[in-house]
């Protein structure tokens, strides 16, 4: 079965996510479209150390305050972004099936083009694709726990303020 195209829209709005969450203090360490084979729609995946560091209701709420308060894209539904740790196992697959993609970034203005290269890759019912992939730093690793946490406690402050 082939995998679909996401729409061109769907890139605009993701291509400046990962410079909001920046300004918000919490820096992705992986972020991609992917096609979720189980749900049948494409969500964004977000992988990141404070998934560890803190959990993933944590993180989920204050992405969640950050897109109530405008922080984040409004075209970026909160539902649809997937969290992830740097120890979960297709973050492995894709930095071995895509090392040329490594320590790669989007321009902080955009746009992503849409197209597939065809190099698609499957793990845990995602579908992704290369040139779906806004951010992935190498090494993904979890880091110090001191240093996440000392910049998850600025991502929670920032946005705290903005919901005030």
């Amino acid at each position: 079965m082939d995998t679909p195209t996401p729409p061109l829209s769907s890139f605009e709005a993701g291509a400046g996510y990962p410079a909001a969450l920046e300004d918000l203090g919490l820096c992705p360490n992986a972020l991609f479209r992917a096609f979720d084979r189980v749900a049948d729609a494409f969500v964004l995946v977000l992988v990141t150390a404070a998934y560890d560091a803190v959990g993933p209701l944590a993180l989920s709420t204050l992405l969640f305050m950050a897109y109530n308060v405008e922080a984040t894209s409004r075209a970026i539904d909160p539902f649809v972004v997937r969290l992830h740790g740097p120890s979960h196992r297709f973050v492995a697959e894709i930095e071995n099936r895509l090392p040329g993609r490594l320590d790669a970034r989007v321009p902080r203005d955009g746009p992503w083009p849409a197209t597939q290269t065809g190099d698609v890759i499957s793990a845990d019912g995602l579908e992704i694709d290369e040139a779906w992939i806004y951010r992935l730093e190498k090494p993904v690793s979890k880091g110090k726990t001191a240093d996440m946490l000392r910049r998850w406690h600025r991502f929670e402050t920032k946005v705290d303020r903005l919901a005030a």
